[in-house]
């Protein structure tokens, strides 16, 4: 970061081996330490990255080089997060993970609503962080989303996972990639309890921490409300402390 608080792209040489491929990643923070601090965390895991300390810095910054992700602080001198995450949504397909030490679960769910696809809270774990913003950039490559993928039905809902589209009662609904994930796989196991660890895209015995059950606890509940209720909607059915089942038209509960 300059002296002068400007946006400062990080050479590409800077971004040392690992399984990032040299990915470039916005890190929107104006606590210069905290920033300081990602930065050097991203550069270890292989990432190329360009950092900002305002949303007015950060919106020059996307519209000059479009990153493949964002890492996003709530917390910003010149403009609420939220706001923020709603206007970089506008320019194509960079991921935003908000990084915050809000745990006010209606800021994150505004977040997520906003256009977020994921979020970790501050003090977080480097490793969560880490396959967080790896899944990310993994569910917003478009080449994963091309189309022979298979079409997945569970009454009047119909998800393409070949060309990314998800129908509801026969009409186009736009759904970020998390919960698109999350959806898919309640969808291709329709009626089977899928535990925390599955839908945080882990294996079925691995641990879950209790960031990751939140995290999908806020994503199951902006599907409920994607779906909505009718005579031929399936219902997402909650097993507690264990996870969700999406159960179909007349299933029982």
């Amino acid at each position: 970061m300059s002296g002068d608080g400007q946006v400062q792209l990080r050479p590409w040489t800077d971004a040392r081996p690992g399984n990032a491929e040299g990915h470039l990643v916005l890190c929107i923070e104006d606590d210069l330490a905290q920033q300081e601090y990602l930065a050097e965390l991203l550069q270890d895991l292989g990432y190329a990255v360009l950092r900002a300390v305002s949303g007015a810095k950060a919106r020059a910054a996307v519209a000059d080089v479009r990153p493949d992700a964002v890492l996003l602080d709530l917390g910003l001198p010149d403009i609420d997060g939220v706001e923020l995450c709603r206007r970089l949504t506008f320019w194509p397909a960079a991921p935003i993970v908000v990084v915050t030490a809000d745990f006010l679960e209606e800021r994150i769910v505004a977040a997520l609503d906003a256009g977020a696809c994921d979020y970790v809270t501050k003090p977080f774990s480097e490793p969560v962080l880490a396959a967080r913003l790896r899944a990310a950039i993994r569910d917003s490559d478009p080449t994963r989303h091309m189309p022979h993928g298979e079409v997945l039905r569970v009454g009047d809902v119909s998800l393409d996972t070949g060309t990314y589209e998800l129908s509801i009662g026969g009409e186009r609904v736009a759904l970020p990639a998390r919960p698109f994930t999350v959806l898919k796989h309640l969808m291709r196991h329709e009626g089977v309890l899928l535990p925390y660890s599955i839908l945080s895209g882990k294996h079925r015995s691995d641990p879950v921490s209790g960031a990751e059950a939140q995290a999908v606890r806020i994503v199951i509940s902006r599907l409920r409300k994607t779906l909505g209720e009718g005579p031929q909607r399936p219902r997402l059915v909650t097993e507690p402390r264990i996870g969700y089942r999406l159960v179909g038209p007349g299933g029982g509960a």
